[in-house]
């Protein structure tokens, strides 16, 4: 509630300037409605309404670790693994960094544009050792969805996994892999595979319509995998 940039999500700081250097008048505003907000009551109201929510019927736990190394390593019965991969080039990283060095309390190396001989500090402000997945990056992305249809399918278990299409037409957002590209890798993996629409889902997108992209008639898709 306190941040104030794109989508608030840290990723990209707003620029008080416009490209003609003077200081964009209405900033200002913006900026002291974000940090007017209290944000204790806000905390206390969203911990009143966690409270008040019933209790799961049987124990859950959460664990931070690499799903494969989790996956082979586990004596937990697994009957269904759900996969939510990022499916463009943005790293979340990028929307994270923030609170990542608020919690680790250090000083990080900021990373580099190639702007300017690469001696330029990325917009975002970046961490040098931000996390990149291999789902983001095109020449890893294949090797990554193998690399998950195979230790799923290795302990038995069925895979639902969530992707979006890419829309058709010029101004679309890539898509790191096609759907079709993924699917084919699954089925070396698991004799069932079915795709299922998720019609009732939307993206969300930024409040300037000039600068939407086209997106697909569908956001989302689970593709249903099983022995």
């Amino acid at each position: 509630m306190l941040v104030r940039t794109v989508g608030k999500q840290f990723a990209q700081p707003l620029r008080p300037r416009s490209k003609d250097g003077k200081p964009k008048a209405a900033l200002w505003r913006t900026v002291e409605k974000s940090r007017s907000v209290d944000s204790t009551s806000i905390v206390q109201a969203w911990l009143s309404t966690y409270v008040s929510k019933p209790s799961a019927r049987s124990g859950s736990s959460a664990i931070r670790a690499d799903y494969c190394d989790f996956l082979r390593t586990t004596e937990l019965p697994i009957g269904v693994v759900y996969a939510d991969p990022p499916y463009t080039r943005d790293h979340y990283s990028r929307f994270y960094h923030v609170l990542e060095t608020m919690c680790l309390g250090d000083h990080p190396k900021l990373s580099r544009t190639n702007l300017n001989g690469g001696h330029s500090i990325s917009r975002g402000a970046y961490r040098e050792d931000r996390h990149q997945s291999p789902f983001c990056i095109r020449s890893q992305a294949p090797g990554a969805f193998e690399e998950l249809f195979k230790v799923v399918s290795e302990r038995g278990a069925s895979l639902v996994l969530s992707y979006s299409p890419q829309a058709d037409g010029d101004r679309v957002h890539p898509r790191v892999m096609r759907l079709m590209d993924i699917t084919e890798i699954a089925k070396r993996h698991f004799p069932y595979i079915e795709v299922r629409r998720s019609d009732t889902l939307a993206h969300s997108k930024l409040n300037r319509t000039d600068l939407h992209l086209d997106t697909p008639e569908v956001a989302e898709v689970l593709v249903v995998c099983r022995s």
